[in-house]
């Protein structure tokens, strides 16, 4: 199993050529095609606006920006894509990014996304990760802002026993088989630790099987959130990917009180890998 189409939305947004960067070179590190995606649409509309009261020249304008700024997209792609050895596409439309992304899915095996944003606006030219999580069927690697390469020599595998941990164990197993140090890291939070540690043997027997070495670890979160837990582990093992499935729990949950998913979405300053 490899990958072998990746896709990306591309953004004009100059932070964009990292990722950009990031995901020609491991199109190539896997020998995969690159997809690159733009996609931007108008503005939200203003309180006046909404109500019926924008002008034709407010339109114009907008819609002059948006080429603008798919064009500036499109350039930026293409500059980076020369590279690619199994070549590129790139795939455009006047739309909400995350629905486009979500449509042309189909055509990768995996989404290389820039972490969610603090702010609750701008999907108008940006894709939510978690509404890509949960709508395209495929691993969502998301980026730090400042990377321009991964090293996935040393991979942190999250488990638990459901059924997203199940998913991205299997849609990482292109990282995995490349990588020189795997370790699958369980939480205990309370949970009988025996049962655990059978648990972790068992993924380990399963990677094996795959022709991957991995190591097990058991760790108490303690004060600390999950995600910052693993963030710790994947220091201590200086790994540069994490894997993860997504959404355990109900989306809406998350939103509410919070949770690991949305936490590793984001950014926690290192690639992170996930699965629903």
């Amino acid at each position: 199993m490899s990958y072998a189409a990746i896709l990306t939305h591309v953004e004009a947004d100059p932070a964009t050529e990292r990722r950009l960067r990031l995901a020609a070179d491991l199109a190539n590190q896997f020998d995969a095609a690159l997809i690159g995606i733009g996609a931007e649409s108008y503005e939200p509309p203003t309180a006046a606006a909404a109500v019926g009261y924008t002008d034709g020249e407010t339109l114009v304008v907008e819609a002059k920006v948006v080429e603008q700024d798919l064009k500036l997209a499109e350039t930026r792609f293409r500059e980076a894509a020369r590279g690619v050895l199994k070549g590129s596409e790139w795939r455009c439309a006047v739309t909400m990014p995350a629905e486009l992304i979500v449509r042309q899915s189909r055509a990768a095996d995996l989404i290389v996304a820039a972490p969610r944003r603090a702010e609750p606006y701008g999907f108008h030219n940006h894709a939510d990760p978690g509404d890509l999580l949960m709508q395209c069927g495929r691993p969502i690697l998301v980026t730090p802002p400042d990377l321009e390469a991964l090293d996935a020599s040393s991979v942190v595998l999250a488990w638990k026993d459901t059924r997203e941990s199940r998913r991205a164990l299997s849609d990482a197993l292109p990282f995995l088989k490349r990588a020189k140090q795997v370790l699958v890291a369980g939480l205990s939070e309370g949970r009988d630790q025996t049962d655990l540690e059978a648990h972790l043997t068992d993924v380990a027997g399963f990677l094996a099987r795959h022709g991957v070495k991995a190591s097990t670890k058991v760790s108490t979160p303690g004060k600390a959130t999950v995600a910052q837990a693993l963030l710790e582990i994947a220091d201590a093992q200086d790994a540069g990917l994490i894997v993860a499935g997504g959404y355990g729990h109900a989306r809406f949950r998350e939103w509410a009180f919070g949770g690991v998913t949305q936490e590793l979405l984001g950014g926690v300053g290192r690639a992170v890998l996930l699965s629903h």
